[in-house]
């Protein structure tokens, strides 16, 4: 399984948009490009391992993303969130290319349906064969969620994994197709442990986030990228059902492949 996904945005257009949020002339997000994904490197203690199946085959694929954050996050913060989904999905064959620096939000979506909502209509259609990283400050859950809420990601709706979504996120999202979106709070991640000190499950909820924007629905199996709740364990594990499933998400994104 090899493919390549290319962003369908337009170079013009991209140096617009990116000039426009405030972020930096185009000269200067490419070289900032490659430094996002660096899979962070992290030592593992055997005796928290929880036993799983044999190594799914690897996928073989390159997903472009853009990063967005809010004005007053940190660079470096954003850094190694990216990296540790990068850590995550590396062995299965998964890569990520930012396709700039972040880009600077002047409105914070942090309130999950309307600063979606908005965000969508904005940012994530018509749909882009791509990832759309969102770093908010906080994600602040509607009313019929009264609980701290670390990520969300949403999924193009006529692709793989729309079914499980809440009545709430449906009404966002319609039924056009979109790119895949996930919103990630930098206040959660902080809380995780200030980054590359935490060990443990909760951690990995960037990557998680991502798997849903995938097609990736919960499971309950311990230890699984995709377990809800989350299990204590030195390492997440995905399937080979389910790393059939992002690749069956990712054909979606460009029948042209």
């Amino acid at each position: 399984m090899r493919r390549a996904l290319e962003s369908g945005v337009p170079v013009a257009l991209a140096i617009m948009l990116t000039a426009c949020a405030g972020g930096p002339g185009p000269q200067a997000a490419v070289a900032h490009a490659e430094e996002w994904f660096v899979p962070e490197k992290e030592a593992v203690r055997r005796r928290d391992c929880l036993r799983h199946g044999p190594t799914p085959d690897p996928l073989g694929l390159e997903l472009p993303v853009q990063i967005f954050k809010s004005q007053g996050l940190d660079d470096e913060e954003v850094k190694e969130l990216t990296e540790s989904i990068a850590r995550i999905w590396a062995p299965y064959g998964l890569t990520f290319r930012s396709l700039g620096a972040p880009i600077t939000l002047d409105t914070d979506p942090s309130f999950l349906l309307d600063g979606a909502r908005q965000f969508f209509d904005t940012w994530s259609r018509p749909r882009q064969p791509q990832l759309n990283l969102v770093v908010v400050t906080a994600v602040v859950p509607p009313v019929a969620l009264p609980r701290r809420i670390a990520g969300y990601g949403f999924p193009s709706p006529d692709l793989a994994g729309f079914f499980e979504m809440p009545a709430e996120s449906q009404e966002v999202l319609g039924f056009d197709p979109m790119t895949p979106t996930v919103f990630l709070s930098m206040r959660e991640w902080r809380r995780s442990g200030q980054g590359r000190r935490q060990r443990g499950p909760y951690r990995d909820f960037p990557a998680h986030e991502v798997g849903h924007g995938l097609g990736l629905a919960h499971v309950s199996s311990p230890a699984n990228l995709m377990s809800e709740p989350p299990r204590p364990t030195c390492r997440t594990y995905l399937t080979q059902d389910q790393i059939f499933q992002v690749d069956r998400t990712l054909a979606g994104l460009d029948p042209n492949l």
